[in-house]
């Protein structure tokens, strides 16, 4: 049997397994100087050539700006680089290993002209001290009037650990320089003090610094940022930091997921860290503040306003004895925070705690009021600080910070700053992308035990590799290989079954999922260690990026297990485009929350369903796909192009007369945790419906999906094309309980709510008839109804078989508890002076559901001998409207269904050779 396996719990390990904590850096310091040849360096320095530089295109000005599409033409920007002279960038560019690059612009002669890099990517821009010094990036110094714009920097290497002022852009700014839209997607930024991963300072009071992020790992001794190394004077706002900020041994801090260091009235607004901010000093020396998302704060007009830090902070034992650490700021000695907060994993023991570390702010001055910090919170469970903090900010529980009113309430602004999905996650950014790199950490495993599906985004990686901080069982080389119960499977597409794994040693296939069940007790061999959630998985291994091509299931409606190999979230509608003959346009990723463990779907033609992020899937995750056709091929691509370092979500091409809105429904067990939504999609494109899963978890659930009637399939998100008439959709609502290997129906009371009917025409009708009392509910004038289900006596038979492998939950017409009616505009009187028919149609009956009567409308094109039945679903003819001649033109006749029993009715009419047929519905 196979749905948890059971821990061994007498089981001790034969070895202690050392958990890595982070990634092993790269040697940092090691010389990339080349030999000398004949008194030359044997390297390639870019440097001006000639005195006038070569450009494909452009006059330099800002209707028609230089154009740049290789590296001697990048260099050759230095040569004038004076305010008034406009540079745009035409394709991408990637230096080679020799590459060496000498910044543009110095703190004599700071780049005061216009660079727009075009949303193209430079690749491999190296520099060392052969090149750099103090001041140095791709830029020196960005002076007055000076704006670099759109562009995306990858693999960037840096090595200046005695430089001051260093960044992957630039080394510095000043004042009235624009800097926008850009990102560091990868590489490692090395300078001794002022280091961040995009600039190394900024100084100036009309600088604009907005709409940038980086992923980097960025390493230095002081006044080091995951974004900018120190800020005075200036403002940053919509930023965001992903990668990895450390401090090198013997620094003397001040460090920070986005920023090291500010004062001066310094703002940052609207801006977040995920990154991983790691402290050591084990050279020694003094150390100063470390924030999750600010070192430190120093001056009493400084503001951070509506940020948050969700990254992890690392520090070693001698790190800790004179260290401020904060979840948000490390140290604060002036300014304010207000609408912030922190939910950061503190990667150190407990026993190391000082006074100064917080779970929001580290240390807080005496001469600060307490309302310097209004309105900000930190997560509790997540640091395991319930109380270890300066008397500013407020504790909170994992499940308060996902309460949106717990802080609308406080004044937080969820209509224009921030958002979140209520009740399952925290609140994060309206205008930030929140992209995620998954980095040498995947991140955390939370919540609860569950099954958990995988794959992995680095190549060389073994299951052993990736699983080793959490507890294996049942597989040779696990942790207890001789377990009956496996918590781990691959899944085997030509037989659609799961199988364990053979052998942890076994090396993770690109591009393939496995599904891991996860444990909240840690064995270590020890008595069982119950380390809770969140977990975290740790792993080294090189990046994928070429397209991962993968076998598929060549059988149609076939099933085939997929993972996110590449290092950046990937659309889906991308790979859907690339795979289009082949696969469905519905993918499935499996969200084991307890609150409504299911398979979430995305639809690649229409861009619609309930995918977290819109549609983007997170590297690591393991997704299943369906086979659209036999005989289409028997593989599939996942195209690199389709990763997406800024997670833009808006690339899906569509007509802009193209129709798209969305009906969200759900239903929520009173007293209970439990809920599920609904989706009913209406477009103009014919596609296919989001298949309702039962959850691979043996656990109790909410079933409330669309039945298809022409195949048995109940449907989470359900298509309809051609938005027009009317519109009937069943709808079965069941509270099922797990027991006995089975999911069996009780009786329940829900409460039924809705939105997203803003987004259909105004004249547009939506309407739920309960088929069991009658009652008709006007979703335009209602919000939410409560309606109970009962279950006289639970059947010997499970209403839903449980089977791990992705099978459709089935249903029939008489589990139908609701009708779902949409009229799509209002409807319309019949009157004369029509044109001719040129067809014969049998239009739906209005109203519908009805009781007791309805009209039935249609259309012949020509005079004709006309037969109208109704039947029940026995195939009984229970009236004859209508059997006789008629004219060309359009009729309407009345049903009268008083005498009848509720149900599904269906109405067939034949005339001109033709048979066409519709459904009904009697609710009395």
């Amino acid at each position: 049997m196979f749905y948890k396996p059971d821990s061994d719990s007498n089981y001790k390990r034969v070895h202690k397994k050392q958990n890595k904590q982070y990634k092993k850096m790269a040697n940092t310091y090691k010389s990339r100087l080349k030999p000398y040849v004949a008194g030359l360096l044997a390297l390639l320095i870019f440097s001006p050539a000639v005195a006038i530089a070569q450009f494909p295109g452009g006059d330099g000005s800002q209707n028609d700006p230089f154009q740049i599409e290789d590296a001697q033409q990048l260099s050759d920007v230095r040569n004038d680089i004076s305010l008034g002279v406009y540079y745009k960038l035409i394709q991408d560019i990637t230096f080679d290993g020799s590459d060496v690059w000498e910044p543009i612009g110095s703190a004599s002669q700071p780049f005061l002209a216009n660079f727009d890099g075009g949303g193209f990517t430079i690749s491999g821009l190296q520099i060392n001290d052969t090149t750099g010094g103090n001041e140095s990036g791709l830029f020196g110094i960005i002076g007055n009037g000076g704006k670099v714009t759109n562009l995306v920097l990858s693999d960037v290497n840096i090595n200046l650990p005695n430089a001051v002022s260093v960044g992957a852009l630039a080394g510095g700014a000043t004042d009235n320089a624009t800097i926008t839209h850009i990102t560091v997607s990868s590489g490692t930024i090395v300078g001794f003090e002022n280091v961040g991963g995009i600039i190394g300072r900024i100084r100036g009071g009309s600088t604009t610094f907005a709409d940038n992020t980086s992923a980097a790992t960025v390493i230095g001794s002081e006044r080091v940022g995951g974004v900018a190394g120190i800020m005075r004077v200036t403002r940053i706002e919509r930023c965001s930091s992903t990668g990895v900020v450390q401090l090198d041994a013997g620094g003397a801090g001040d460090i920070g997921g986005l920023v090291g260091f500010m004062n001066d009235v310094t703002r940052v607004r609207e801006s977040y860290s995920s990154a991983q901010v790691i402290m050591s000093n084990s050279n020694g020396g003094l150390l100063r503040g470390a924030g999750g998302l600010v070192g430190a704060i120093v001056d009493g007009t400084t503001e951070v306003i509506n940020t948050y830090a969700t990254g992890t902070l690392t520090v070693d034992d001698r790190s800790m004895n004179d260290l401020s650490i904060g979840g948000l700021v490390g140290r604060m000695e002036g300014g304010k925070i207000v609408n912030s907060y922190a939910s950061n994993i503190f990667d150190f023991d407990a026993h190391l705690l000082r006074s100064r570390t917080g779970g929001l702010i580290g240390s807080f001055s005496a001469t600060l009021p307490i309302s310097a910090v209004q309105s900000s919170y930190w997560n509790e469970d997540v640091s395991g600080l319930a109380s270890r903090t300066p008397d500013a900010g407020t504790n909170r529980t994992t499940d308060q910070m996902k309460i949106r009113s717990k802080f609308v309430n406080n004044g937080w602004n969820f209509d224009t700053v921030w958002q979140n999905s209520r009740a399952t996650s925290m609140p994060y950014l309206r205008n930030v992308s929140q992209t995620i790199i998954a980095g040498p950490e995947i991140g955390a495993i939370s919540d609860q035990e569950a099954w958990r599906h995988l794959g992995t985004s680095l190549t060389g990686v073994t299951y052993d590799n990736l699983l080793h901080p959490i507890w294996t069982q049942g597989v040779p080389g696990s942790d207890n290989p001789g377990s009956a119960n496996p918590n781990i499977f691959t899944y085997n597409s030509t037989t659609n079954e799961w199988v364990a794994l053979q052998d942890m040693a076994d090396e993770i296939p690109i591009g393939s999922g496995f599904a891991v069940y996860v444990y909240s007790a840690d064995f270590d061999g020890q008595p069982i260690n119950d380390q809770g959630f969140p977990k975290s998985l740790l792993v080294e291994g090189a990046k994928i990026s070429d397209d991962i091509i993968r076998p598929i299931n060549t059988l149609r409606n076939g099933w085939t297990f997929l993972s996110n190999s590449f290092l950046f979230p990937v659309l889906w509608e991308d790979i859907f485009a690339a795979n289009d003959v082949r696969l469905d346009p519905v993918v499935y990723v499996y969200d084991p929350r307890v609150t409504e463990p299911s398979y979430r779907v995305w639809n690649g033609e229409t861009g619609a369903g309930d995918l977290a992020l819109n549609g983007f899937i997170s590297p690591f995750q393991g997704f299943f796909v369906k086979t659209a056709r036999s005989g289409s091929g028997n593989q599939v691509t996942l195209p690199a192009s389709a990763q997406r370092p800024d997670r833009n979500s808006n690339l899906l091409t569509r007509n802009p007369s193209d129709f798209l809105a969305t009906l969200n429904l759900n239903a929520k067990l009173v007293g209970q945790e439990r809920e599920r939504n609904l989706m009913v999609v209406f477009s103009e494109t014919e596609t296919s419906n989001g298949l309702a899963l039962a959850p691979m978890d043996g656990v109790s659930y909410v079933e409330f999906a669309v039945l298809d009637e022409e195949i048995g399939t109940l449907n989470r998100m359900f298509n309809a094309s051609s938005p027009e008439g009317t519109y009937n959709f069943p709808i079965v609502l069941r509270n099922l309980e797990f027991e006995n290997n089975g999911w069996f129906e009780y009786s329940g009371e829900f409460n039924l709510s809705w939105s997203g009917l803003d987004d259909f025409p105004a004249d547009w009708e939506f309407t739920l008839t309960d088929t069991q009392t009658g009652e008709v509910t006007d979703l335009r004038t209602n919000e939410i109804i409560t309606v109970n289900t009962t279950v006289m006596q639970v059947s010997d038979s499970p209403a839903v078989e449980w089977n791990l492998s992705p099978t459709p939950v089935t249903a029939s017409v008489t589990d139908s508890r609701f009708i779902l009616t949409v009229v799509a505009g209002a409807p319309v009187s019949i009157g004369e002076g029509l044109e001719s028919p040129t067809q014969i149609t049998l239009e739906q009956n209005y109203p519908n559901p009805f009781n007791p009567t309805t009209s039935i409308r249609y259309t012949l094109n020509a005079s004709s001998d006309v037969r109208l039945d109704v039947f029940n679903l026995m195939g009984q003819r229970v009236a004859s409207l209508q059997d006789g001649f008629q004219q060309a033109g359009t009729h309407t006749v009345s049903f009268d269904g008083s005498q009848l029993s509720s149900g599904v009715y269906v109405y067939r009419l034949q005339a001109g050779g033709q048979t066409l047929t519709r459904k009904m519905t009697l609710v009395k």
